[in-house]
């Protein structure tokens, strides 16, 4: 009757239920070695080593009727990937052959009673457990911990593998030593001696699969991964962060993550269930902590970056506009970190990627290494500030040059020198014609100021320094943003 249906969905664990068929299933189809594992938030049949995603269309319920035939629906799954039953269902009845295309992750889907089984649709349905989401990260000198906020008690008996985490301290990578559940809080400690003023990053993802060593809640939902990051020019705060689903480097309304902000040190955390193809994401408007001054250049970097600087802004682009050769993207980005590293006379062993060059300052760490990539960091965004606009042509085709000066510099073994020089090249690659002569002078004045400072605070105040600012759009004719 009416009064027995349910008010609204029954949360379940799915990893259970959907672990309850393997028993059935590997008699069916005569597999010894079959599983149910989980994958970063994702469910999967593993068999010997091969891994088929198990999707759920809709996304957000599993239907009765399904439920009813979820055994049934998993052979098809494993029919459409190549697997044939060895004996018949407890009906008497072979299955039907799977539901079109022989790739893998297919939606789990079949044929029941002539119709087509999807998510949703009933409130006669069980619903999918939302998982633990992190709220926030913090650190603690006092007992060298970097703590995890989640937004729900979590399961105390399931801690995870230290493998799953990635923790550096000041860009630098940091080992785990141990790992405790405190109510809602994933408590690692570190291996290593924390300082009050140690910028702190942290990446989370389920590298194996075992239920038995994941982080979740104490309902039996699965948590996302999660990053931690920090941009820099200085440390920018209060900016806004977007996904660049379309790889094209500019921030489309639709790209954007609202409520999604960097923190006064620049920090900013996200959750994997809000950039789920993993895509490079844009940092747009904030403050300069050092200078005071707003931020007005589009920074970016290669997906999974825990620093975003003019720097790793410069590798995306290389890498976005094909200027660096490479087999695939992985190859691509080696390749430019290598460029940048010998064009700015750094050492081999950082990782632009996750090197802080202004906690490495302050911690009087790497100070080489340190000084080199922010002073270069700084000059690139009194560069780009200098020709107008965030997304204009001038500031796209600024970067450009600059990106190119790096490769040359590279490919001639030399280490590139900041100076008026250098920002007069610049200048007349993206003004062809035309008196450029103060914008050169100005602006070299400041970048060699930049390069001949001795402290945090003499860049700041040579950052300060820029007189010149250039309408992008009367200049180009083009007043579309590139």
């Amino acid at each position: 009757t009416a009064s027995e249906m349910p008010l609204g969905p029954v949360y379940v664990n799915v990893y259970d239920i959907l672990r309850s068929e393997i028993a059935a299933l590997k008699a069916q189809y005569g597999l010894s070695d079959l599983s149910i594992v989980v994958r970063d938030g994702k469910y999967y049949l593993e068999i010997n080593g091969r891994l088929i995603e198990i999707t759920f269309l809709e996304g957000g319920t599993i239907t009765a009727e399904m439920m009813a035939n979820l055994q049934q629906m998993l052979g098809q799954l494993l029919e459409q990937n190549g697997f044939q039953p060895i004996t018949q269902l407890d009906d008497g009845t072979v299955p039907a052959p799977g539901i079109g295309g022989t790739g893998m992750g297919l939606g789990l889907m079949a044929l029941a009673g002539g119709a087509m089984l999807s998510m949703g649709g009933t409130s006669n349905a069980l619903a999918l457990t939302p998982g633990p989401v992190v709220q926030e990260v913090t650190s603690d000198a006092a007992t060298n911990t970097v703590t995890a906020k989640y937004d729900r008690e979590l399961n105390a008996d399931k801690l995870p593998s230290p493998d799953d985490f990635e923790v550096f301290v000041n860009g630098q990578p940091a080992n785990i030593s141990g790992i405790r559940i405190n109510d809602d809080k994933v408590e690692l400690e570190l291996a290593q001696d924390l300082g009050p003023n140690d910028n702190v990053t942290l990446k989370y993802r389920d590298q194996d699969g075992d239920l038995e060593a994941s982080i979740q809640g104490a309902d039996g939902s699965l948590a996302e991964s999660f990053m931690s990051g920090v941009v820099i020019d200085g440390y920018i705060a209060d900016a806004q962060l977007y996904v660049d689903k379309n790889g094209d480097g500019r921030p489309g309304s639709d790209e954007i993550l609202d409520g999604i902000k960097t923190n006064d040190r620049g920090v900013f955390l996200l959750d994997a269930s809000l950039n789920p193809e993993n895509a490079p994401l844009l940092i747009v408007g904030g403050i300069n902590t050092d200078t005071g001054l707003p931020n007005n250049t589009i920074l970016t970097a290669p997906a999974g970056s825990t620093v975003i600087t003019p720097t790793t802004t410069l590798i995306q682009k290389m890498i976005r506009e094909g200027m660096i050769e490479g087999a695939d993207e992985k190859a691509m980005l080696s390749t430019a970190q290598k460029v940048v590293k010998q064009s700015l006379g750094l050492s081999d062993g950082i990782d632009l990627l996750t090197f802080d060059p202004i906690a490495a300052i302050k911690g009087q760490s790497q100070l080489p290494d340190a000084v080199a990539l922010h002073k270069f960091n700084t000059s690139v965004v009194e560069i780009l500030e200098s020709f107008g606009g965030a997304t204009s042509a001038n500031v796209s085709a600024a970067a450009t040059a600059i990106a190119k000066a790096l490769l040359t510099s590279a490919k001639e073994s030399t280490v590139l020198a900041m100076d008026e020089s250098f920002v007069s090249n610049i200048v007349d690659q993206v003004f062809t014609s035309g008196n450029n002569a103060a914008l050169k002078a100005d602006l070299g004045l400041v970048v060699e100021s930049i390069q001949s400072a001795e402290t945090l605070s003499e860049i700041a105040a040579a950052q300060k320094g820029i007189a010149v600012q250039i309408d992008s759009a009367s200049l180009t004719n083009d007043a579309l943003p590139v």
